[in-house]
Parts: structure tokens; C-alpha cells; sequence
């Protein structure tokens, strides 16, 4: 599925990361909504709500930091805990032709889950102890990078503003969501803002020009306080809309949204090629009385079956 690429003066409202930055204040910002790719994943999948739930906000995350990258790649969040959740992974990856695609996998005891009580909802009831891990892959383009932080006890949210805290060493605002509508879909917002990095002279000079930088971060994290979950995940409301609702005081200048897909990586030709590193008894234990191997992909669900004989021969 393919979604055309708005001009940044087009609204758009689902399905879309939209850049943005507040003149007056040096201050940089993501807004991401996502409706239709993100009910066509979960639906995929079938996960319990609980479930659906945080990985609804993890992608969302994962779309907000993979609008970051400069080059075409790879992002992943994965979060690793012991407790009815075990694992969780989200990637976003450039599609190339100027779209973001995500998809998930997660592992969970279904059982462990219904058996949670009223506080089952909170971060270190779901997950435990345990760690999130940022990875950032752009191929040649730069060095491969990856952030682990330890998982905050009260939310996915917490838990990213510790990681931008630790390894991006910038003041960092998050606020994620995700929520059924009345027809029992999913859909998902997020929204980040940071203060500029001051690296060159005349950066630094520039920022100083204007009011106290304090001061500047201080009425920036208000507004942004003022932002209503029911605002963020409102399907009717414009990603930009939302934008000068909180900062238009200030001059709100909005860049090229991106779209944002579901999707996925494998295919039959890459599961072909790692089955042919097997011996022929091994791909023999591996199929089924009909000789047939089946290999499905955790992230897409999609069964790839492959003929005994043919891979034999």
C-alpha cells in the first residue's frame, strides 16, 4: 500500500509523521498519527488488547525515531522484560520512495496476562524488569548505532524520555497513546518536541538572542502539557492543526509530512536461501508428512511453504 506525499501546506491527519519547529522558541517537533496501518497491523496479529495497546504506542515511538534518520535504513525498538510480556520489536524502515513502513512481533504468556489484576496495566506489571534498546542501521552511510535504558516502572513514555535523556543529552518532551475508537479500531498518536542542538557561532548566537533560554523551554513544555490525549489520537483533527493549536504564538513552521505503511521484509527468496545452508536430512525433519517446510514470519504472519523435493534437487 502506497500513500502519496502531501506539500507541507496539505493537511493530513492519519497514517503520517509531521515534522515541525517553533520559530520563536528553537524548539523542533514530531507529530505522528497512526489509524488504518495501524488497525491492519494489529488485526494481523490478533493480540490480546492489552497487548495491542502498548504496541500501538512502541510504534508510534518507532515512527517518531525512525522520521529522524537522515538516510535510508532501518530503526528498531525492542524491548526485552520478565515479566508476562517478554519481547517486544518494532521497526521502521525508509520504503525508498519517500514512506515510512512498520511492523511488529510480539511474545507474551497469554495466561500470565488474564491473570493480572486491576494495576495489570502499568509498564512494570506488563513487562518486569528489563531493558529497551533503540538500534539505528543507515547501511554505508554511517556507523550502526544502538541506546539501551533500563525499562521505567511506570510507562513506555518514561522510558523513551530516559533514553533521549541519556544518549541524545537534549530536553525532550514525549507523550504517547493508543485506544480503540467506538467502532474497535485502533489508532495511535504521538508527539515529541526538543530543544534545537546549538553546535556552530552563529547557532549559539542566535539562540541567545532571544528570551531566556529557560524561560523559552519552560513556556514550551506548558503548551506542550496542554495537549489532550483525546487531541493527539482525534482523527479529525490535522497533524498541523494540532501544531498551531499549541505553538501558533510562536510561529509554527510544519515540513513535509511522511507517510507512514504497513509492511514487511520477508519474502520467499530470503527464506530460500537460508534453508539452503541446511544438510538434507535436517530439511527433511523440518517438513511435514505432505513433504512441505512451512516458515511463517512473526511479523507479517505470512506462511512461505517450500517443496521437499525442490529444495533437495
Amino acid at each position: 500500500m502506497s500513500t502519496a506525499t502531501p506539500s507541507p501546506t496539505a493537511p493530513v491527519y492519519s497514517n503520517h509523521c509531521l515534522p515541525f519547529q517553533v520559530e520563536g522558541m528553537n524548539v523542533k517537533g514530531r507529530l505522528v498519527r497512526l489509524a488504518s496501518t495501524l488497525d491492519t497491523i494489529l488485526t494481523q496479529h490478533q493480540y490480546p488488547a492489552i497487548v495491542n495497546r502498548l504496541m500501538g504506542e512502541l510504534l508510534s515511538l518507532s515512527a517518531l525515531l525512525g522520521g529522524m534518520m537522515k538516510f535510508d535504513g532501518i530503526m528498531t525498538v525492542q524491548i526485552k522484560g520478565d515479566g508476562p510480556i517478554s519481547f517486544i520489536v518494532c521497526d521502521y524502515a525508509t520504503s525508498g520512495n519517500g514512506e515510512g513502513v512498520l511492523r511488529c512481533h510480539a511474545q507474551f504468556d497469554e495466561q500470565a496476562l488474564s491473570d493480572l489484576n486491576d494495576d495489570g496495566d502499568s509498564l512494570a506489571a506488563l513487562l518486569g524488569k528489563g531493558y529497551m534498546a533503540i538500534t539505528l542501521d543507515q547501511g554505508q552511510h554511517m556507523d550502526r548505532y544502538q541506546g539501551i535504558v533500563e525499562l521505567q516502572a511506570t510507562s513506555v513514555t518514561d522510558t523513551a524520555v530516559e533514553y533521549f535523556k541519556t544518549s541524545e543529552q537534549l530536553p525532550t518532551l514525549l507523550k504517547l497513546s493508543c485506544a480503540q475508537d467506538t467502532d474497535g479500531r485502533w489508532i495511535a498518536g504521538a508527539m515529541i518536541v526538543q530543544h534545537l542542538a546549538q553546535s556552530s557561532d552563529d547557532e549559539i548566537e542566535s539562540y541567545l538572542r532571544h528570551d531566556d533560554p529557560r524561560e523559552q523551554w519552560q513556556r514550551a513544555t506548558a503548551l506542550f502539557e496542554s495537549l489532550t490525549i483525546d487531541e493527539l489520537i482525534d482523527p479529525q483533527l490535522s497533524l498541523q492543526d494540532l501544531a498551531f493549536r499549541l505553538y501558533h504564538e510562536d510561529g509554527v513552521r510544519a515540513f513535509t509530512p511522511t507517510g507512514l505503511v504497513n509492511g514487511c521484509r520477508c519474502s520467499a527468496d530470503k527464506l530460500r536461501q537460508v534453508l539452503s545452508n541446511f544438510t538434507a536430512t535436517d530439511l527433511k525433519e523440518m517438513a511435514n508428512e505432505d513433504g512441505v517446510i512451512i516458515m511463517t514470519c512473526h511479523f507479517c504472519e505470512t506462511d512461505h511453504q517450500f517443496e521437499l523435493n525442490k529444495l533437495i534437487n
